[in-house]
């Protein structure tokens, strides 16, 4: 699974494998939103579920 940091105004419009970001909603305020390329939505849940903690986070799949 790759995951990389990006901004959320950045779209692409042609896809070759499935993708997905996922938004973490800091109590800060903060929102830090990362684009996994080729990755099982599972896997992907699971990684967002540990990395956010406690944090509120969002899955998008990117189309």
């Amino acid at each position: 699974m790759d995951g990389r940091i990006v901004d959320e105004r950045d779209t692409q419009w042609e896809a070759t494998a499935a993708a997905y970001r996922v938004a973490i909603h800091r109590t800060n305020g903060e929102i830090t939103t990362h684009e996994f390329d080729s990755s099982d939505l599972a896997d992907v849940l699971v990684w967002s579920r540990h990395t956010a903690g406690d944090n509120r986070y969002s899955v998008a799949a990117v189309v």
